[in-house]
């Protein structure tokens, strides 16, 4: 008996084990349910061939009178061997019926784990069992007062031993979601109905009649597991393969089924032997006991290295000894050698105290590296440097108009544009930190400086009218100040409050006739739309005035974004384009000393200041991890060909209409080689990003660890598979360790570092504690199929709070299908914010990367050891707090909405001398 019990604890922790890696091979719900049906192919073997140890006589019964000639054909099979004369016996409908409603709970139960993973609520099984059980025989619970007591004996056979021992196992496995609750209750009544029809008969005494006549288990009804298994498995096998059949219809084949038959056979014939053992164990003790058994095996196959916090992994090792308790308690007392089976409990504690042990040996050798003064961490450096850097930024600002007006022209080569005294007069008394640094509206604004005033003009009235443009028409009014968007097909109560947030921020402009009237442009989407042609380019449908819509929706952009780069790369040619060509003529008769840049995949300026900035950047050994010194190069696509396989925008957005031309469209975020004018998002302003002081916590009450949770945004997951390199998933991948991958390190001592002795290591552990990342919501598919791979691939959380990163040290920002509007919120707060993104927006001038926030690059290398050092080390614990603390300050001091008047204040100057109808073409 001890032996039966001991093989199906294992036997179900190996099952679980190897469930856990089918997401190695792809397609993990079509896997799951191939190898179960393996499992009740194989199963009837397996308890035959133990009955026939037993006995020489084997009894079949049929299931019900229509299914008889398949059943006994199936059986002649099984027996061909036997001497025994086989005829279909009668069996009472209460059985049959029993039967099926057995073999559609384990199908049911079956199809549950393929597609949503461990219900988190299995737990409650084992006191839900027990209270069914006292209901339908109250006689066994008598005898099991009158046994002898033993400390174990509650967990067992009381309700609230049984509830405790759940209650421990659930807050270690759920994620307490809404719809996994749900459906977690409904397969807990499933599989209760199901055990009632494993009980024995009841007794002949007319109380427990009535009781299992209530609960429809009369006598007769109930089912020998051993006797009916190839009637059962008869029954779960068709099911499993309608399931199968379903699955294909619904989600298509599955293209590399054949590379992982193994691991799926293996895993198969670990589930038929889970079975077989657990049958055996429950046919000397209770079927109760098979709960306990199951949920064991569960626990006891939690990786620890993956768990997000010590609450969680010391919750799972409670789980797995509560319940290996239950095991224990549940066999009959006269079974010899229950106490060996306390040794089984070494199957979590064992890879536990590894985890542990890799913690500590860790952390321990960080503080040996970087806890003296004799080595200093490439984070300090950057840092250091990037601090000395903005300091220098802050005290270069013009102090007076004078000072303000040369240093435009030294910028800029031309004079700067009418009212710009009264915007220096407006940002002076309101106190901007920043006089100079405007260089993003500069850099936004001078490519279209080659169109006229008037062809600028009919410009936005041909893009407005072009079919498929999909952009906002917004009208300023120079005297009142206020913005009015329209859309040829959207109602204007749906402008994304695009209209509400210029007026708002411009209103303090009201009445000082400051501004002309000016139209403007909007993007209306996400993701951003110009890309800007270079003054040479010789292809006719280029001609200043003329522009062309392409859509690139769900289609790779890289081509299309990166022609103009040196490489000279070619447009995609499988996308839908129409060309609009306005009859407005250039001006030849013009003349200018402006050095502006038209191609805007260099955005730079003349200020030489940034060069010198990073070039001390560039000077810090970071050895061998690519932590970012350089901002402006490491979202510059013409350098990094290999981000066309590392984020969504490149490789298939959501949408995406591109413009080629010069059309002037104001975007929320653009990619180095595109020619949007930056505007600050309206979802800044938005009350889902707002941040709230009230339910921060201090730094000292953060959990050190990196937060991060959201949805698959960011890349459409078409039927090529491309959405596991998308940006965020590759981020959710490396946070949850997936792929055993290795990572690169920093550490000293290194035979191959420099001169003071640090070098690049490598190392696969990861401390899964300093981690608490996850998808909340699964969208964004080409079809259910690639959404439900999304989902067994990495599993999805309940809905987050959208407070709940503020309780933590480091959290993570990361672009979605375009900006992420909750970065204002993470700047503000008591938090360190990492950040990941290929788009530039408008505040680049005002933020500084290693000052008020960490940069991270898009390949995320360095991501293990820049976390590791941040909340591992005393040293990077102070550096973290000290970002912290310096952005907070900084959003407090810069990104007030007076701030973002200023920007668009300034910004409105330069599109009012674009438009101006006076203006000549300035060529380059």
């Amino acid at each position: 008996m001890a032996g039966s019990a001991a093989a199906a604890l294992l036997c179900a922790a190996l099952t679980h084990h190897l469930s856990s890696r089918l997401w190695e091979l792809g397609s993990i719900q079509t896997r799951q349910l191939c190898a179960e049906t393996v499992c009740w192919l194989v199963l009837p073997v397996l308890v035959r061939s133990q009955a026939r140890s037993r006995t020489t006589t084997w009894n079949f019964r049929s299931i019900s009178k229509a299914a008889s000639p398949v059943i006994w054909s199936f059986h002649s099979l099984f027996n061909a061997a036997s001497p025994v004369s086989w005829k279909p016996p009668r069996r009472s409908k209460n059985v049959s019926n029993a039967i099926w409603v057995f073999a559609a709970g384990a199908a049911a139960a079956a199809c549950y784990h393929a597609e949503a993973g461990v219900p988190g609520l299995l737990p409650a099984l084992t006191p839900l069992l027990l209270i069914t059980e006292n209901r339908l025989r109250p006689e066994l619970q008598v005898l099991a007062s009158a046994e002898p007591w033993s400390l174990l004996s509650p967990l067992a056979n009381t309700v609230w031993g049984t509830g405790l021992a759940a209650a421990v196992a659930i807050f270690a496995l759920s994620n307490w979601g809404l719809q996994e609750c749900l459906l977690s209750a409904a397969l807990l009544g499933a599989l209760v109905r199901v055990y009632i029809h494993l009980l024995p008969a009841a007794s002949s005494t007319a109380t427990t009649k009535t009781t299992a006549t209530t609960l429809g288990c009369r006598d007769g009804a109930a089912v020998n597991v051993e006797e009916a298994i190839v009637d059962i498995s008869l029954c779960v096998v068709p099911m499993l393969a309608a399931a199968l059949l379903l699955q294909a219809l619904a989600f298509g084949l599955p293209g590399n089924m054949v590379a992982g038959i193994v691991p799926t056979l293996v895993l198969g014939l670990a589930k038929a032997l889970s079975w077989y053992f657990t049958i055996r164990t429950a046919h000397s003790a209770s079927w109760r006991i098979a709960a306990p058994i199951t949920v064991f095996g569960i626990v006891a196959a939690q990786d620890p290295f993956l768990q997000s916090t010590e609450t969680q992994a010391l919750g799972v090792l409670a789980a797995a000894f509560l319940t290996l308790a239950q095991v224990i308690a549940m066999l009959p007392r006269q079974t010899k050698r229950k106490w060996a089976l306390w040794a089984l409990f070494l199957l979590p504690l064992g890879p536990y105290l590894a985890n542990i042990s890799a913690i500590k040996a860790a952390q321990a050798a960080a503080t040996q590296d970087w806890g003296t003064a004799e080595h200093q961490h490439p984070v300090e450096a950057l840092m250091r440097a990037a601090r000395e850097q903005f300091d220098q930024k802050l005290a270069r600002q013009s102090k007076d108009f004078a000072t303000a007006e040369a240093e435009y022209v030294r910028r800029y080569g031309v004079e700067p544009p009418a009212g710009f005294e009264a915007w220096h007069t407006f940002a002076t008394a309101h106190g901007s930190l920043l006089i100079d640094d405007f260089d993003t509206i500069f850099d936004s604004v001078s490519p279209f400086w080659r169109l006229s005033g008037r062809e600028v003009r009919q410009t936005l009235a041909d893009a407005y009218a072009t079919p498929g443009m999909d952009v906002f028409h917004c009208a300023f009014s120079g005297h009142t100040a206020r913005t009015a968007c329209r859309h040829p097909k959207r109602s204007v109560t749906f402008d994304r409050n695009i209209g509400l947030s210029l007026t708002q921020l411009l209103a303090p402009l009201a009445g000082t006739g400051a501004l002309p009237d000016i139209q403007l442009l909007v993007n209306r989407l996400n993701e951003p739309r110009v890309v800007v042609p270079p003054p040479a380019t010789s292809d006719a449908t280029c001609r200043p005035t003329n522009f062309t819509v392409t859509d690139l929706s769900h289609r790779p952009t890289w081509d299309a974004l990166t022609r103009h780069c040196s490489a000279g790369l070619a447009p995609s040619s499988n996308a839908t384009t129409t060309t609009t060509t306005t009859t407005t003529s250039p001006n030849s008769n013009s003349n200018s000393n402006s050095n502006s840049n038209s191609n805007s995949n260099s955005n730079n300026n003349n200020n030489n200041n940034n060069d010198d900035n990073n070039s001390n950047n560039n000077k810090i050994n970071t050895y061998g991890l690519p932590f970012l010194s350089d901002l402006a190069s490491a979202t510059d696509l013409c350098l990094h060909p290999e981000y066309s396989r590392q984020h969504g925008l490149l490789q298939s957005p959501t949408t995406f209409s591109l413009i080629r031309g010069l059309v002037p469209i104001l975007s929320t975020g653009r990619a180095s080689t595109m020619g949007d004018m930056l505007f600050p998002a309206p979802a800044y302003g938005e009350p889902e990003f707002a941040y709230d002081a009230r339910r921060d916590v201090p730094w000292a009450a953060k959990r050190a660890a990196l937060y991060w949770a959201g949805s698959t945004t960011g890349g459409f997951a078409g039927r090529d598979g491309w959405w596991a390199s998308f940006h965020r998933q590759r981020f959710v991948a490396l946070a949850a360790n997936r792929g055993g991958r290795v990572h690169a390190a920093a550490a000293a001592g290194g035979a191959s570092g420099g001169g003071d002795g640090i070098a690049r290591v490598l190392s696969g552990f990861l401390d899964g504690r300093l981690y608490d990342v996850a998808f909340t919501h699964v969208f964004g598919c080409a079809s259910w199929r690639e959404c439900r791979e999304q989902r067994g691939a990495f599993g999805t959380r309940a809905w987050a709070d959208r407070h709940a990163p503020l309780r933590s040290q480091l959290v993570f920002d990361v672009d979605g299908d375009g900006i992420s509007g909750r970065f204002y919120m993470l700047l503000a707060s008591r938090s360190a914010p990492l950040k990941l993104t290929l788009l530039r927006e408008w505040h680049d001038d005002r933020l500084a990367p290693w000052v008020h926030y960490v940069p991270v690059s898009m390949g995320l290398e360095e991501l293990p050891e820049l976390v590791f050092y941040l909340t591992s080390t005393d040293a990077g614990r102070q550096r973290a707090r000290e970002i912290a603390d310096r952005g907070r300050e900084w959003f407090a001091k810069a990104f007030r909405d007076v701030d973002l008047t200023i920007y668009l204040y300034r910004l409105m100057l330069e599109l009012a001398r674009l438009q101006d109808p006076d203006r000549e073409a300035l060529m380059p």
